[in-house]
């Protein structure tokens, strides 16, 4: 199926599941935090929802994801993990298989609205850490404007710094975003933007436990965007990026 034609049944299956549920758009649109003609684009077939909207979207109507997407004819959401497969839209990626990109991976643009995955989660903490000063692996950390973020990033520079002195400046940066510049609640990761094989990966986390399996350590799902959804987070990830930094030697070119 093309994707013009996915998004047409898409529109079309949530049109459907509106007037079956009477489901008011303003409605969802404040379950979702965005506004109601963004949801009036969705049903008329104009635009595709970001991946956490989509999840929200499920959440709301209690209609699966791959139902919304045409993957499958079943519309109520399973109490299984869902589908390893989302041929248009996502795959969803254990922690493990995450891993495994971010260590092999050369650039990496971090879009964090806090730091969990770098600071409150020590295995991922010393994971990064490990591939800036042992593998020379170069951030970029675009995080919302926050005291606990700033004061988080303070932490990180001390220990880079413990670690490598100066030279560390070269391989991390943090640029911080107002909150109303920063969408969703999730993190959002780009492994090697500028190499033939671009990863974007929306880190779910706690988010995403009731979406995921029971074994929350090893199998929190992750969402794997395709080519589309990653050219689309790479421009606004660009444009907030450069319109913040001030090191002229970090702007994205």
């Amino acid at each position: 199926m093309h994707d013009k034609d996915r998004l047409a049944l898409f529109s079309a299956r949530l049109r459907a599941i509106k007037d079956k549920e009477r489901i008011v758009q303003v409605e969802l649109a404040q379950h979702l935090k965005c506004s109601p003609e963004l949801v009036s684009n969705w049903m008329n077939g104009k635009r595709f929802p970001r991946a956490e909207d989509l999840v929200g979207i499920s959440q709301f109507t209690g209609v699966s994801i791959d139902y919304l997407l045409g993957i499958s004819d079943i519309e109520t959401v399973s109490e299984s993990q869902p589908s390893k497969e989302h041929p248009f839209y996502a795959r969803l990626w254990s922690l493990d298989k995450t891993e495994e990109v971010e260590k092999d991976s050369r650039i990496i643009w971090d879009a964090t609205p806090d730091f969990y995955w770098v600071y409150d989660d020590h295995h991922w903490s010393e994971l990064i850490f490990e591939n800036i000063t042992a593998r020379g692996c170069k951030y970029y950390f675009l995080y919302k404007k926050t005291d606990e973020n700033d004061e988080k990033v303070e932490r990180l520079t001390r220990k880079l710094y413990a670690k490598l002195g100066d030279s560390w400046k070269g391989l991390a940066h943090y640029v911080a975003a107002l909150p109303d510049e920063f969408p969703g609640w999730a993190e959002h990761v780009l492994y090697d933007p500028i190499g033939d094989n671009p990863r974007c990966i929306l880190i779910s986390g706690v988010d995403f436990i009731d979406f995921g399996s029971q074994d929350k350590d090893k199998d929190v799902p992750n969402l794997e965007f395709t080519t589309m959804m990653s050219d689309a987070f790479a421009k606004w990830f660009k444009m907030l990026w450069n319109k913040r930094v001030a090191d002229s030697e970090w702007i994205i070119t």
